[in-house]
């Protein structure tokens, strides 16, 4: 029998636990699309407690101190985060693999159809771990704009507005970012057809239309 698309989403749902509403979403737009292309995929982890972090730091040191308990275990070393440095400790990632069609198997083979997953989670926003440089983690998603985990641990986040304009002439990370919620080429650089798109948007949500993201435009994209 095969797995139907929506056990999938809903498994997906249960693994990610309490990440961010909105993360979740695009979690579940990211299984439903590689099923319409014919990859089964879900997702395998979410938000991730401090206390899971220390677990899963502690594998493969035989000595990892963490909140009066030694964490340390035999296995291989599976992050270089502690907890409060990993994403998923700020519902800002989640985890991915393949499985097979009856939906039984998982599956973790680095193929085609993974790297198609990964480029479907890519033109949602996603930085995909299989794309550094060091210490590659290919299950691994994250959607974070540019922020550290220091920049989450200040209280800061990539959905809250940035504290300046964003307009024509505008570069960098923040315009990819609002291109892609504008559905336009995410290029980074806020030309006259990001600007088109940024007045359409306006008109349709009833906002000031000059083209230009501020405050109110910026808000109405998250909330």
């Amino acid at each position: 029998m095969i797995v139907s698309k929506n056990e999938l989403v809903r498994r997906s749902v249960r693994n990610m636990g309490n990440v961010d509403h909105r993360i979740a979403v695009f979690g579940k737009k990211i299984i439903a699309a590689a099923y319409d292309e014919g990859i089964c995929a879900q997702i395998t982890e979410g938000h991730r407690s401090y206390r899971r972090q220390a677990e899963l730091y502690g594998q493969g040191r035989s000595w990892y101190r963490w909140d009066g308990r030694n964490y340390g275990s035999r296995g291989s070393i599976v992050t270089h985060a502690r907890p409060g440095q990993s994403i998923h400790n700020y519902g800002l990632a989640i985890d991915f693999c393949l499985v097979d069609k009856s939906g039984q198997q998982a599956i973790w083979r680095v193929d085609e159809s993974w790297r198609r997953v990964a480029s479907i989670s890519k033109d949602l926003g996603f930085t995909w771990g299989g794309n550094w440089r060091t210490f590659k983690d290919y299950p691994h998603l994250e959607w974070t704009h540019g922020m550290t985990w220091k920049d989450l641990a200040s209280g800061r986040g990539p959905f809250d507005y940035p504290g300046f304009l964003i307009r024509r002439g505008s570069r960098g990370r923040r315009v990819k970012q609002v291109q892609l919620e504008l559905g336009t080429a995410a290029d980074g650089i806020f030309g006259p057809l990001t600007e088109k798109a940024a007045v359409t948007f306006q008109q349709k949500n009833n906002i000031q239309v000059d083209g230009i993201i501020g405050p109110q435009t910026w808000n109405k994209f998250y909330n």
